[in-house]
């Protein structure tokens, strides 16, 4: 008798998450091809901020630590014996002061100057 309980609870569970990963995808946009303004202002997003996240992979296990890091740091993508760093740019539309994540990339000179430059024109 526990063991259904337990069975739907996960399945309520693995139901919520699809839900809210369908409810969140409305917000993604491909912000390095241009011309999704208008996609996010008619989904009502206020403001725009850029973000740049250094990611630890750990080899061996699953483990993974997410740091926020400073837009002009250096470059962190690495490997090493130990597991491997990515350096990705997160683009974050806020809604009624709600986050979406609407954009992410790996981090390069290039993607950083555009998508700056999209923010910018974007809160502007």
């Amino acid at each position: 008798m526990i063991g259904a309980y337990i069975a739907v609870a996960v399945l309520v569970l693995i139901a919520v998450g699809s839900v809210f990963g369908i409810y969140e995808s409305r917000y993604k946009a491909d912000l390095l091809s241009g011309g999704e303004t208008e996609k996010l202002r008619k989904l009502g997003i206020e403001k725009l901020e850029l973000e740049r996240y250094a990611t630890a992979h750990f080899t061996g296990s699953s483990k993974t630590k997410r740091q926020l890091i400073p837009l002009n740091s250096y470059n962190h993508n690495k490997e090493g014996l130990l597991g491997n760093v990515e350096d990705e740019l997160v683009v974050t539309g806020y809604k009624r002061s709600f986050p979406h994540t609407v954009y992410k990339c790996p981090y390069s000179p290039e993607n950083k100057a555009k998508l700056l430059a999209f923010v910018e024109s974007y809160n502007n």
